[in-house]
This record gives C-alpha cells, sequence and structure tokens, in this order.
C-alpha cells in the first residue's frame, strides 16, 4: 500500500501492533488525488482502521473482519459486486482483502483432493493444534494438512474467479488492471523446526507468493516471469499503468514492473518475532538470510534448490559479498526510516484488545 518496508514505521511483531503515520501516503490517497473513487473490503482486523490502513479511502467495509472461523469469501464477493453494479464512479479503484486460507485451516467438501489417507487429521485445524503435536505428525499427516489448506486455497480462488466475473459484467473488465498477491506464504514444517504457519522467517516456503497482473487490454496474457519481485513493487507498477506520478516517489523502496519481465533490482524481507528478527535479500536468484540476533548468515542458491532447504557455499562471482552489503544498506535504510518518534502506537478499546486476543494476536 506504500511502497515501504514495515519496519520503516516502526512494526516490529503483530502483538505489539502499530498504526501507519498519518503522513505515510498510501495507494489509495494517490489514486484518491488524482480522481479516483476508492473502495475497500477487508476481512482482517489488521487490515483496516484501526491500523491506519482506511487513509485515502472513500469507504472502507470491515464488517467481514470475523476471524478465523469464518468463511468470509462469499460475502467479500457480494459487497465487491454491489460496489461494481450501484456505482458508475470511473475511474475506481477497489481493494478487497481475503483472509480464509490462514490460522484456521478448513477442508471444504466442494475442494477435496484424491487420498488415502486415514490418520488422525481432521478436515478443521487451527495451527496451535498443529504445533501442539508437530514432532508427531508423520510426512502422511503433514501432506494431509497441505490438502486441507490447498482446500482453503480453492475455495478463495473461486471466489476470485466470481469477482472477475462481475467485473466483466459490469463492463469493467477489459480496461481493467488486476492484480491478485498475497503477503505470505505458508510453512509445514519444510526445514525441520517444528514449525507450522507464518510470520516467522524468510525463508522462501513464507515469502515466496503468487503475484498475478491483468493489465489492461489483457497486454502480456498469458505470460510468466521467473524474476523476484517484490511487493514494494505494486504501488509503483499500479501508477505507471494509470499514468500517475506522486510528488514523493523517492520515498518508494519498489519499482515499476513494466516493462514486463524486466526487473533486476534486488528483493528485501525482513520479520521479527518475539525472540527472532531475520532479514533476506534475493538477488540474480541468490537468497542470503542474516540472523540478526544471532549474528549469524546462510546463503542460498534458488535457481538450483527453490525451497532453500540446501544451504549453498561462498560464491566466488561475488554474489555472496554483494549480497550481505545490500543487507547492511536495507537494514541502515530501515533504522533511519524509524525513529522512535515516528512509532504510531495503537490504542486498543477493550472490545478490540479482546478480538485480538482471541485471533492469538495478544496474550
Amino acid at each position: 500500500m506504500t511502497s515501504r518496508y514495515p519496519g520503516e514505521f516502526g512494526f516490529r511483531h503483530h502483538r505489539d501492533p502499530v498504526a501507519l503515520p498519518d503522513d505515510a501516503t498510501t495507494m489509495a490517497e494517490i489514486l484518491a488525488d488524482a480522481g479516483y473513487s476508492t473502495r475497500a473490503i477487508v476481512s482482517h482486523i489488521y487490515a483496516g482502521s484501526l491500523v491506519g490502513l482506511d487513509q485515502g479511502f472513500d469507504s472502507i467495509d470491515e464488517t467481514h473482519a470475523r476471524g478465523h472461523d469464518y468463511v468470509s469469501s462469499p460475502h467479500l464477493v457480494q459487497a465487491a459486486a454491489g460496489i461494481l453494479s450501484s456505482t458508475d464512479a470511473d475511474p475506481l479503484f477497489l481493494y478487497v482483502h481475503w483472509f480464509d486460507p490462514h490460522y484456521t485451516y478448513i477442508g471444504h467438501r466442494e475442494f477435496t483432493y484424491p487420498s488415502d489417507y486415514d490418520g488422525a487429521i481432521t478436515d478443521v485445524l487451527t495451527q496451535d493444534s498443529l504445533l501442539a503435536v508437530v514432532d508427531q505428525l508423520t510426512d502422511d499427516d503433514l501432506q494431509q494438512v497441505r490438502r486441507i489448506y490447498d482446500s482453503e486455497i480453492a475455495l478463495t480462488d473461486q471466489y476470485i474467479g466470481a469477482l472477475i466475473d462481475h467485473l466483466k459484467s459490469s463492463g469493467r473488465y477489459d480496461d481493467a488492471l488486476v492484480i491478485v498477491v498475497a503477503d505470505h506464504g505458508e510453512e509445514f514444517n519444510d526445514h525441520g523446526r517444528g514449525w507450522i504457519g507464518h510470520s516467522t522467517s524468510v525463508e522462501p516456503a513464507q515469502i515466496h507468493v503468487p503475484l498475478v497482473i491483468k493489465y489492461p487490454g489483457n497486454v502480456h496474457a498469458g505470460e510468466s516471469y521467473d524474476e523476484w519481485v517484490g511487493l514494494v513493487d505494486v504501488l509503483p507498477t499500479v501508477l505507471e499503468q494509470a499514468g500517475v506520478r506522486p510528488a514523493d516517489l523517492k520515498s518508494f523502496r519498489g519499482a515499476s514492473l513494466l516493462p514486463a519481465g524486466r526487473h533486476a533490482a534486488p528483493v528485501f524481507a525482513e520479520v521479527y518475532t518475539e525472540s527472532e528478527h531475520f532479514q533476506a535479500a534475493i538477488t540474480g536468484g541468490f537468497q542470503m538470510i542474516l540472523d540478526r540476533r544471532r549474528n549469524a548468515r546462510s546463503y542460498r542458491d534458488l535457481a538450483r534448490d527453490p525451497t532453500g532447504r540446501t544451504e549453498g557455499l561462498r560464491d566466488g562471482s561475488g554474489t555472496y559479498n554483494l549480497l550481505l552489503q545490500q543487507l547492511k544498506n536495507f537494514d541502515s535504510q530501515i533504522e533511519d526510516a524509524a525513529p522512535a518518534g515516528r512509532r504510531r502506537s495503537v490504542n486498543l478499546s477493550p472490545a478490540e484488545a479482546l478480538k485480538l486476543k482471541s485471533l492469538g494476536y495478544l496474550q
């Protein structure tokens, strides 16, 4: 939404939420200033007004942020279809936030995958329940967990398709820029560390996500690219396609992905947990991960092993030292942008605190 990294705004961990500073510029604000009608529909409390992500939206529908067990996809599409059919606003920026494939894994009967599995894994699971027995899960158990998660993804995909159908029936599809992207992946004990879920590492399983772009006029339809790009590149791409040039371009950390398939910039990722701090850089298919708490580093050749499970040796071509320098620059950039006074704490009401506790974000 800002082409900036969360750490620049003082964000460190989801159990200690911070709000977007008022002086941060969002995609919605930029497009609103350019004459767009800006609407949002979100399904998580951390994607809306509580943390300042409503900045720039003419309206934001947060009624579908009802927790992990609520299947929100059909309701999101219904709300989005209502906006598409009830407004002739042109141009329109519509942001729809999906949440179903997340903490609670729910197997949907219309999306099951053939299997002869007969173990103890059920069709409704939470990450905490799985983590409690992760050391006892067999490979077959973990594969069944993946099938259930895939069922969640398939359900979401169906409703994204339904929203595309509404775009077509409203007459907006051909000229629309449509972007589908995820904010994180999911790990199923991929590295044998006893973890199922996300938000704990910068391994490929947790940071390698889909990015699908449908350009106006279906330009580049059917093309795919292997380059690593970042979520910070989404905002510059949208603005270039829209022909909008904001005054503070220099604050963006990303770059436009146009022309398609040409992206040579390093990609960065960072994650804090209550006890860990990892940073990663990816350049030319190589990844370096810095463990800031232990002052340790690892180096991977993702072209050879996209899972990142195989650590590579020091690269004689100089890529190793390049990645190390890029990470030092990234860390300095984050620290320089996040002075103590910039951090905007969230003032939670009793009801909001209770809701976040029920979601596992507060203790």
